[in-house]
């Protein structure tokens, strides 16, 4: 910050604190050691971040009585905690493929409609609120003032928004995260390629999340930010990716519904992606973000969020890549970092503008 002054650019990291979309992974191993190692990070490079983790795994792993489990979702608490105890923000995720999962010799097996918007209402409504009540419980004795405010779309999904986006703000849920222009997973019924405000916040028509609202209400969708890579950078994104073999398959007998989100195609088209912090190379982290801020610079805003997303999992040995990329971001002097309920109390504050109007 300079001085008293905001900085122009408000950084908002969420990580997705979760196990495998196919229900695979352990909790040691994909969420507490990762997260351990990018609150560490964080810590050196005085960053600040909102971990938004998947309830609904949690809440699966109660509804099945095994040892394996038990210390799996002790840990799962534990290290939640922690978050909030070493100052971190912790919000809402949800992967609704748990709803109904079956344990059979140690092995989840899940539902295949990753996408939230496509439950019925009272399954939605039910899980969101089952959700709330279980990080409520948990964190309110390590922080009464403690509030879930915010929520990423599990897989992106908010399609259908109605009556999704009724029932979250209903629920206290001020911001929403999942839209990106261009996005569109078939799979998922996800669709963003309309999306009318693709950079700044807006309060969203209740019944197309891609749509602003005419008028103000209680929610405020934060795009991630789009960003389609120049030839260089993206050839650093796909040797990145291939080295990691991120084209994996769930191995579960069922095709991944992401999977086409996933592939780079050759087309008229740009490949079109959002800021993200996981196994990509520091060379692509930085050249990413800055371009990203430049292009942010050219609008008529005194102060812009920005959202990089986030995958704990995804961290394995990149620890040392986070930690060198999260102190590049802090020597900036036109960016701070915040949490989704430090930007919440901003917007309680009637600060930071808010786009409606088609």
């Amino acid at each position: 910050m300079n001085g008293d002054r905001p900085a122009r650019f408000l950084i908002l990291i969420e990580d997705d604190f979760e196990l495998m979309g196919d229900g695979s992974g352990d909790v040691a191993a994909l969420q507490q050691r990762p997260a351990q190692a990018l609150m560490d990070a964080a810590g050196e490079c005085g960053a600040t971040l909102t971990f938004m983790v998947d309830v609904a795994q949690q809440l699966a792993f109660y509804r099945h009585e095994d040892p394996w489990l038990r210390g799996q979702r002790q840990l799962w608490d534990d290290t939640v905690r922690q978050m909030l105890q070493r100052g971190f923000d912790v919000q809402l995720h949800l992967h609704p493929q748990w709803l109904g999962a079956r344990f059979r010799d140690g092995v989840f097996v899940l539902d295949e409609r990753w996408n939230l918007g496509t439950y019925a209402p009272a399954e939605q409504r039910q899980l969101v609120d089952e959700a709330i009540r279980y990080l409520v419980k948990l964190l309110k004795p390590i922080e009464p003032s403690y509030r879930v405010v915010a929520f990423k779309a599990g897989s992106w999904g908010l399609q259908p928004s109605a009556p999704l986006l009724e029932t979250l703000a209903g629920a206290g849920i001020r911001v929403v995260m999942g839209v990106r222009e261009g996005m569109r997973i078939p799979g998922l019924g996800v669709d963003y390629t309309h999306l009318n405000e693709p950079r700044l916040p807006y309060h969203p028509d209740l019944s197309d999340v891609t749509r602003r609202a005419v008028r103000s209400n209680p929610l405020v969708v934060l795009p991630l930010q789009p960003y389609a890579p120049a030839p260089l950078a993206l050839a650093e994104l796909a040797a990145g990716t291939m080295a990691r073999g991120l084209r994996r398959t769930t191995g579960r007998g069922w095709v991944d519904p992401e999977a086409g989100k996933r592939r780079f195609v050759l087309s008229h088209r740009p490949y079109r992606t959002h800021l993200k912090l996981g196994e990509q190379p520091f060379s692509y982290l930085r050249r990413s973000f800055d371009q990203t801020l430049e292009r942010l610079s050219g609008l008529d805003q005194d102060r812009i969020p920005v959202v990089i997303e986030s995958h704990t999992k995804q961290l394995g040995d990149q620890g040392d890549t986070a930690h060198r990329f999260l102190a590049y971001v802090a020597g900036r002097p036109d960016v701070e970092f915040g949490t989704l309920s430090s930007y919440v109390t901003e917007l309680d504050r009637g600060e930071g503008i808010v786009q409606v109007g088609r």
